[in-house]
């Protein structure tokens, strides 16, 4: 028995009085370790600490504890486990269990077992999307998963298996941060694309008959168990993707992607195993690389390819054989300040996004209404690239980060809105906002007083633009062209969400509609509507509930670009506009 430990035993005195038994047995280091202890532990809380020693005491003279490493660990609280929604790794085990660990704990692990799989089925690969922090795992029934981290219960995305059957033994399995779509390679030298909304293989020529996978892996290798992309962050457009051979223990960059040609980086320095895994993590602003190989963490250099050995990854005193690995990076929100585009949702929120991460929005709320108020619609002013919105017989001006509503003028509209749903934007040429409804009313507000502009001074009282005619008398969104402040020209668009058509208004305030084309699309009456001046191009969007459609201004036909959502939660919109 260690000296101190008889001290204690036999007198019973408390700590306060072992730390000054330095004196006796040359026990210095050791008390100056247990006092360390201790004032670590007092820094956290007192009543902790005493409630630690009473035990500790009562341990030692009972003989429950014979050494100074037992009395040091006894004081330490147990690790907390590391949460699941919040670790920063996750391992794959061989059956299909999700390790949660952290870098700095290597022996912390929360481990959970996966649930709603295929009978017999087993798990290949896992990875975090950037977009939304969703974890999605590859199945050995050809199947794509989404699984809850703090449940394990696993949600198969879409209803069939792959069009094209999984080959080879052992899989690399990652999203491609650019695009958001998830790169399968294998052993076997299969190469091809999921995309993760659907579940479904990206084909790689639409022009042939059938599902196309992209180019079988070549060049300096044909075989890649486990592959990352660099820049894992939302709307990053450049991104390299890296891969492993364990037969011959090197990494590799495949370049182009979708051709699967292998260009060699180096020798990672070590046997990796055939179930190893990879990826790649973005923090503050460097890609660093790590790899497992059975139960071991490396650090990987993505100049060189050498690896360097981390640690062992454990649960408890069990290490963990992993079969496969991802790591969380952070999720970047959209900055309302620079989001390409805002809706507005049925709850009156300002909803940002960006065309290449849909599922990935920064919500603000709106305040400073009148009560009870919903906003009708919304429209960046070319002149000032404020953010003005529509209420009931008000307009506002709203702020961006905070979702703060200004009205402005002090009084409600001369003339009150009429119809359910509106179409809202600003006329770039004469700094003027144009109103238009589904029941045919047609009129223009001043950004600077928030009054209806008279349309014919010369008569009693405040005239209203001509009502809607010509082709269509219902207009629910609207839009101009040439979007920018200054430009001398501009035409005006419109929806009719119930012949579901585009039209031109020509003249505006005489509210004459001229058929372009169908749509193609079944609009919903709350449609949204913006025309984006891009690099010398006005290029139409329009929403329809939570889908994002491009507007073709020649033709009329949408096409889905895709679904608006908070991770996997759709929304709904009521208004839209391009944040220039």
């Amino acid at each position: 028995m260690h000296p101190i430990c008889q001290q204690i035993r036999t007198s019973g005195v408390e700590f306060d009085a072992v730390k000054q038994m330095a004196s006796f047995n040359n026990l210095n280091s050791v008390l100056s370790k247990l006092g360390d202890a201790l004032g670590t532990i007092a820094s956290k809380d007192d009543g902790t600490v005493r409630q630690l020693i009473n035990q500790v005491v009562a341990d030692l003279q009972n003989g429950r504890l014979d050494t100074i490493e037992e009395i040091l660990s006894s004081l330490q609280p147990a690790p907390k486990m590391p949460d699941p929604t919040t670790a920063k790794f996750v391992g794959l085990t061989a059956d299909s269990r999700l390790a949660f660990f952290n870098p700095d704990a290597l022996g912390n692990v929360a481990t959970v077992s996966v649930m709603g799989l295929q009978p017999d089925e087993t798990l290949l690969g896992v990875d975090f999307r950037p977009n939304t922090g969703e974890l999605f795992a590859l199945g050995s029934s050809n199947r794509l998963y989404t699984i809850d981290p703090s449940t394990g219960e696993a949600t198969q995305v879409g209803s069939e298996p792959f069009a094209i059957a999984l080959e080879g033994e052992n899989f690399g399995f990652d999203f491609n941060p650019t695009v958001d779509r998830i790169r399968v390679v294998s052993d076997a030298g299969q190469n091809l694309r999921l995309n993760p909304d659907t579940g479904a293989v990206v084909d790689a020529d639409p022009m042939m008959e059938g599902i196309q996978p992209d180019g079988d892996l070549n060049g300096d290798t044909d075989s890649i168990v486990a592959t990352a992309y660099t820049n894992s962050f939302t709307g990053t457009t450049t991104t390299t993707q890296y891969g492993i051979d364990a037969l011959t223990n090197q990494l590799f960059i495949q370049a182009p992607p979708n051709e699967g040609t292998q260009t060699v980086v180096g020798d990672l320095g070590f046997d990796f195993e055939a179930g190893a895994g990879f990826d790649i993590l973005f923090m503050e602003e460097m890609n660093l690389g790590f790899a497992t190989s059975g139960s071991s963490l490396f650090s990987i250099d993505l100049e060189t390819g050498a690896a360097t050995l981390v640690g062992e990854v454990k649960d408890g005193d069990h290490p963990l054989e992993l079969v496969g690995f991802a790591g969380r990076s952070p999720i970047v929100k959209p900055d309302p300040e620079t989001a390409e585009f805002i809706g507005l949702s049925d709850a009156n929120d300002l909803v940002f996004f960006n065309s290449n991460a849909l599922n990935n929005v920064t919500q603000v709320e709106v305040t400073g209404l009148q009560p009870d108020e919903t906003l009708l619609g919304i429209d960046i002013r070319p002149e000032t690239g404020e953010l003005f919105a529509l209420g009931h017989d008000r307009i506002y001006t709203i702020d961006r980060l905070t979702g703060v509503a200004t009205q402005v003028g002090m009084d409600r509209f001369a003339v009150p809105l009429n119809g359910e749903n509106f179409g809202f934007d600003f006329n770039p040429t004469v700094d003027r906002i144009r109103v238009v409804s589904d029941a045919g009313q047609n009129l223009r507000l001043n950004p600077d007083t928030g009054a209806v502009v008279d349309s014919d001074t010369l008569t009693g009282g405040i005239q209203l633009d001509g009502n809607l005619n010509g082709d269509t008398d219902s207009i629910v969104a609207t839009a101009y062209t040439n979007s920018f402040a200054g430009t001398t020209m501009t035409t005006q668009y419109g929806i009719d969400a119930l012949t579901d058509r585009l039209f031109i208004q020509a003249p505006p305030n005489e509210g004459t509609q001229n058929l372009v084309g169908d749509l193609g699309f079944d609009f919903d009456a709350g449609a949204g509507f913006d025309i984006v001046f891009r690099e010398g191009m006005n290029l139409g969007f329009a929403t329809s509930n939570s889908s994002l459609f491009s507007i073709d201004l020649n033709s009329g036909a949408a096409t889905l670009v895709g679904e608006v959502r908070d991770g996997a939660t759709p929304i709904n919109l009521t208004g839209f506009t391009a944040a220039m």
